[in-house]
């Protein structure tokens, strides 16, 4: 008899329950103390285990299938390896491990702490969200910055002298800024509102805003009802005065809503022929989502062009501004020659005829 059989006999021994006789109770006393024999079909069954798969891993970081690649636990657990989260030196023995990273204790474990970390005093707030951390990382970088995720596995021996060394100044600052951005959208979100008249800006032609001023009766759209500007509008509508729509001027302080300059010039509006969403809409009067929207672009960049080149000082951008002033004079120079030339070619017809 094998082995193997024997220990199969042995165990089938053991479960063998002997043939014994029962005698029923005979006394009261004998009935309270005899055994309760539950049948074995109404005995609760236990689950039996589930063994779980061995895990290895075929790179540090990365699980692979059960039987493929290796993981030298013994080295990641005697050498001094990089935080998986902020990429400091962690000792051996110290902090957890997890996907083959280990963790340092102080390592931050929220995105909200995270970006805190990062930032630092760039950011006044005290707390950062992790809604809000999520979504200037997402903005910045398209992720969260963990070293794991920045370095790769190429860098799993290769702990940084700082936390968060891994990331420059300027990939701070981008993550500083996404989340002043950020915020800036949400307050901005948190106050638009449509205007009481259910219609666009009369000016730049956008649907919603934190603040509506009603204009006077000559302000009205092509259906009757009457504008409202929006509240970057209505500070330009203000400036020196409340003109009506037939007063002349208020087209230059438009121009300078479009184009960006810092102040408006009597004439500019006018002479570009700009107009107004309440001018230029004639059916869907709802607005649009950003001002101006309803003027083409190559319009747009003519005004910029027109304005920026004729009063540098006062653009937004400097370096463009100049641009735009050279390539003014070149288009009058070139429209100078043109006429010359055509005054030329007059004066020789006319004296020809003369002969």
């Amino acid at each position: 008899m094998s082995q193997r059989n024997r220990r199969r006999a042995k165990t089938a021994a053991k479960t063998e329950t002997p043939a014994t006789t029962t005698t029923a109770p005979s006394t009261p006393a004998q009935t309270a103390a005899a055994p309760i024999h539950t049948p074995a079909a109404q005995q609760p069954t236990r689950r039996p285990r589930r063994r779980l798969p061995p895990v290895t891993h075929t790179t540090p970081g990365i699980i692979g299938p059960s039987g493929v690649g290796t993981y030298d636990y013994e080295a990641r657990t005697t050498e001094t390896t990089p935080c998986r989260i902020t990429g400091q030196a962690v000792e051996p023995g110290v902090g957890r491990v997890v996907g083959g990273w280990r963790e340092h204790p102080d390592a931050p474990r929220t995105a909200g702490e995270i970006v805190r970390a990062i930032i630092g005093e760039r950011v006044t707030d005290e707390r950062v969200t992790d809604a809000e951390a999520v979504a200037a990382c997402e903005a910045a970088y398209g992720m969260v910055p963990l070293y794991w995720r920045w370095e790769g596995t190429s860098a799993v021996d290769v702990p940084e002298a700082e936390p968060w060394s891994f990331l420059g100044d300027e990939d701070r600052q981008r993550l500083a800024d996404a989340l002043a951005e950020h915020r800036r959208d949400v307050q901005r979100a948190a106050r638009l509102r449509r205007s009481s008249t259910g219609r666009g800006c009369g000016w730049c032609g956008v649907r919603t805003s934190a603040r509506w001023t009603k204009l006077g009766q000559s302000w009205r759209f092509a259906d009757g009802s009457r504008a409202s500007l929006c509240q970057d509008c209505a500070g330009a509508y203000r400036w020196g005065g409340l003109p009506s729509k037939h007063d002349p001027g208020w087209r230059s302080r438009l121009l300078m809503l479009m184009t960006g300059l810092r102040k408006p010039y009597l004439g500019d509006g006018d002479r570009l022929n700009v107009r107004a969403f309440i001018e230029v809409e004639r059916g869907d009067y709802t607005g649009t989502d950003r001002p101006f929207e309803y003027v083409p672009r190559e319009t747009l960049h003519e005004l910029r062009v027109q304005s920026w080149g004729r009063h540098p000082q006062d653009a937004p951008d400097e370096a463009k501004a100049r641009v735009f002033a050279r390539l003014l004079r070149e288009r009058e120079a070139a429209a100078t020659r043109r006429a010359v030339e055509a005054e030329r070619e007059r004066e020789a017809a006319t004296s020809g005829l003369r002969w």
